[in-house]
């Protein structure tokens, strides 16, 4: 947080067992043969304000941490070609989801065949 510049942005607290979080963890599972790790950011995110609103979020992407958004960003064409490849999966899988409402939410229980 940059407080001395008024920046203050909530936290994000990601529910790892959410329908979509768990989707999303299968999906790099699958492109990756890796199990998705879920650490905390030491910086701030647009995240928070969607966790402020109540609605689920979660950060991913390709890339190493220390390297985002720096002037030489970079990263291995592979990780470009593997997250494109989860997100596809999890696009799909989400989006054929049956949406079952619970207490003013939504949340993913039942696959659509």
């Amino acid at each position: 947080m940059i407080e001395d510049r008024g920046e203050i942005f909530p936290s994000l607290e990601v529910n790892q067992d959410h329908p979509a979080v768990k989707t999303l963890a299968h999906a790099h599972g699958n492109v990756t043969s890796a199990d998705a790790v879920f650490d905390i950011s030491p910086s701030v995110t647009d995240g928070g304000w969607f966790s402020e609103a109540g609605i689920p979020a979660a950060i991913y992407g390709p890339g190493h941490f220390s390297e985002a958004h720096a002037v030489n960003e970079k990263l291995p064409i592979m990780q470009l070609v593997d997250f494109t490849k989860v997100l596809v999966q999890f696009i799909y899988e989400w989006s054929h989801t049956k949406k079952v409402e619970t207490a003013g939410s939504i949340t993913g229980k039942e696959t659509c065949r």
